[in-house]
């Protein structure tokens, strides 16, 4: 797209809504593209066949540059992200805006030098987002002991979670209203806030998915989630 004029960032961190704003001196770049999975397949004719195949997502490809000691300060805060992302650009003559909801934490890489990060170097930062079809948390973690994720409010899905070795698991569903459903569980998985237990639940901000078993633990998830 080209050079962006302002750019947003906004997440939470520390339990608040963390918002940074970058302007066209810091903002060197900006490229947008859109990605789907593709089969190509011959036809008995020998004509191709174009199958398109998964979800479609936009990827944000952005360049910056650290032009002060609070771009940098703003820039290296971006590493603690504990939930989705808001990227907001304008760029052009900010008619055109370009807005993801990220699902990931972006891809940051950082010029360090001594143990500072240096003036006047990019700063590449890459963002995804699914625009068709499921969304998809699929990770393997370490969770602290009352560690968490969350899934934003009016979101619905299902999924599977493995504690440890097999030592706790279950597969569950949640509605958009909050609902959640275990549909099979070990004794300490449970859709409530319980100290001793890994909890599924509504905590009136999304699904909270929290490791209150006392330990860090080692946490694999697959959970599928759409906005119906």
């Amino acid at each position: 797209m080209g050079l962006a004029t302002a750019l947003t960032l906004s997440y939470i961190s520390g339990g608040a809504v963390t918002t940074k704003s970058f302007d066209e001196s810091e903002v060197r770049q900006l490229d947008v593209l859109t990605h789907q999975k593709t089969v190509l397949k011959r036809l008995q004719n020998g004509q191709p066949n174009i199958r398109y195949c998964g979800p479609e997502w936009r990827e944000a490809v952005v360049q910056m540059m650290t032009m002060y000691p609070s771009t940098i300060t703003d820039i290296e805060t971006l590493q603690d992200i504990e939930t989705d992302i808001n990227l907001t650009a304008l760029y052009g003559d900010s008619s055109i805006a370009e807005h993801f909801t990220v699902r990931i934490n972006p891809n940051l890489t950082l010029p360090y030098s001594g143990g500072k990060i240096q003036y006047n170097q990019p700063v590449g930062m890459t963002f995804y987002e699914c625009i068709t079809g499921l969304d998809l948390y699929d990770s393997v973690e370490e969770m602290l002991d009352d560690g968490w994720i969350e899934f934003e409010v009016g979101v619905a899905g299902w999924g599977n979670i493995m504690v440890e070795d097999g030592e706790e698991w279950c597969s569950f569903i949640f509605d958009s209203d909050g609902t959640v459903l275990l549909r099979e569980e070990t004794t300490n998985m449970v859709n409530t806030n319980t100290n001793g237990k890994f909890c599924i639940f509504d905590d009136g901000f999304g699904i909270k998915i929290m490791n209150r078993l006392g330990s860090t633990k080692t946490v694999a998830m697959r959970i599928f989630y759409y906005t119906p």
